[in-house]
């Protein structure tokens, strides 16, 4: 109940503004670690324009007016998947906020959480994850948002070329045996030069021949 409040305080205040454009400043990105056959790395990278700032994870108390946590919700957790440890998120120093005016740990540029999970049903193909978020700049918050994503899990690795043996038969090993011409007596053999005859020569052998 007090999210939906401080959602409400935050999508009125980021109306003040007069000059407030609807738009979408941060664009979101999966990808996974493979760890082992059964556990994994979730990595879902926020991508954010400049100027604009997305906040930790950190909860406020109820007290406390401050910008909406970013927050994941991982779906179908029920005997398919288990979550190893919390949600990680890049280590960023606190900064006082102009808006809210107390101390916030914001992610500018990119930022890169991580969830480790542990895979218990082999059929298990994507994982499906809600992020519950908003985004702000120096002067305004712009509306908390949803938005769904998706984890393509690799199933196995990828193929390696195989090395193959063939039985060789005997008729096979006696057929190659007798390939073998066992020649010898290359050590007295002598490589003659053969010189290139000028045209004058070829042309008189030819008239000589042609006489005779």
């Amino acid at each position: 109940m007090s999210r939906i409040l401080l959602s409400l305080l935050f999508f009125l205040f980021s109306f003040t503004n007069s000059n407030a454009q609807i738009f979408d400043p941060i664009d979101w990105s999966t990808s996974i670690e493979k760890i082992s056959d059964t556990e994994y790395n979730l990595l879902a990278k926020a991508t954010l324009e400049k100027g604009w700032h997305l906040p930790s994870q950190e909860i406020f108390p109820d007290d406390v007016l401050g910008p909406i946590p970013t927050e994941f919700s991982f779906l179908d957790q029920d005997n398919n998947y288990e979550l190893i440890g919390k949600t990680m998120e890049p280590q960023v120093d606190s900064h006082f906020d102009p808006i809210f005016q107390i101390e916030l740990k914001n992610f500018t540029d990119i930022a890169v959480f991580k969830q480790q999970i542990k895979i218990m049903n082999s059929a298990l193909n994507q994982i499906k994850v809600i992020v519950f978020f908003s985004v702000c700049d120096d002067e305004k918050c712009l509306p908390p948002e949803e938005v769904e994503l998706v984890f393509e899990l690799i199933k196995s690795d990828q193929s390696t070329s195989a090395i193959t043996t063939q039985q060789i038969d005997d008729n096979s090993k006696y057929l190659s045996d007798k390939l073998n011409l066992n020649i010898t007596g290359w050590d007295t053999y002598k490589v003659e030069e053969v010189k290139e005859k000028s045209f004058f020569t070829i042309f008189l052998l030819g008239f000589l021949g042609g006489f005779i």
